[in-house]
């Protein structure tokens, strides 16, 4: 869905938000003083990535950073629902940018990196650097798509802890397998307010003590097509399905 330039290009992320003088620097100050053009007097839109939103005006632009001043912060906003926990095989290299870029934008609530036997990238260890960069990607989808919620993201769980940990009302788990049930029917049990796992494991697949773990957990095997698909691609499709169907059952 588009976006006018007002709202994408004038919305900025901070982490805290109040009345008064708020700052915005780094990235999003030079894109606005640099690119944007934007001066004293312009208005912009601020959120907190949980449910905080502000209209405020630029009080001062200097090289790297933006003080906006703000009379009122809105009421705290509720987080669309289907809220989704996306438990996903880390892709290799840049893919996994795209996949946490595009799950921002499909309004996941969490992103859960999962290590699984088969995993061929990323450890048990986020360090910060790295996990800073990953939600620079989060927030600029969300800036993007005018969400006002940012994404939970947790640090890499083995995919054992993972299962026994889960707390979600629905659970499902992605597979190729002519025996997995098709989403729709997989959902028919869910309403408002129950928060939905997806999980998808790396393109090797799940092993066969995985996949008789995740059904005693109660993953429910979703057919994901007659094709293999790359993580990212499977995580997407199955994440944007289930946020239609819900929106469909909803109605």
């Amino acid at each position: 869905m588009g976006s006018s330039h007002t709202a994408t290009g004038r919305r900025f992320h901070v982490d805290h938000l109040s009345a008064g003088a708020v700052e915005v620097s780094g990235d999003q100050a030079h894109h606005a003083i640099h690119v944007l053009r934007l001066a004293v007097g312009a208005g912009v839109t601020l959120f907190d990535g949980a449910g905080r939103v502000a209209e405020g005006t630029i009080a001062s632009a200097e090289r790297s950073k933006l003080t906006v001043s703000v009379e009122h912060v809105g009421p705290l906003l509720a987080r669309p629902e289907p809220v989704i926990e996306l438990a996903f095989a880390i892709p290799k290299g840049k893919r996994v940018d795209w996949l946490l870029e595009k799950a921002s934008e499909l309004g996941v609530g969490r992103l859960q990196p999962v290590v699984f036997a088969r995993s061929v990238a990323g450890g048990m260890d986020l360090p910060a650097g790295k996990r800073q960069r990953w939600m620079s990607h989060c927030i600029s989808a969300a800036r993007q798509c005018g969400l006002n919620f940012l994404p939970d993201l947790r640090q890499p769980l083995a995919v054992a802890d993972y299962l026994a940990g889960c707390d979600c009302a629905i659970r499902l788990v992605g597979e190729i397998a002519e025996a997995a049930q098709p989403l729709p029917s997989a959902l028919t049990d869910w309403s408002t307010g129950q928060t939905i796992a997806i999980l998808v494991g790396p393109e090797g697949d799940l092993t066969d003590d995985e996949r008789t773990a995740a059904s005693h957990a109660n993953f429910r095997p979703v057919h994901l097509g007659h094709t293999t698909l790359r993580v990212e691609t499977a995580a997407l499709a199955l994440t944007a399905a289930t946020v239609a169907t819900c929106d469909h059952l909803n109605t």
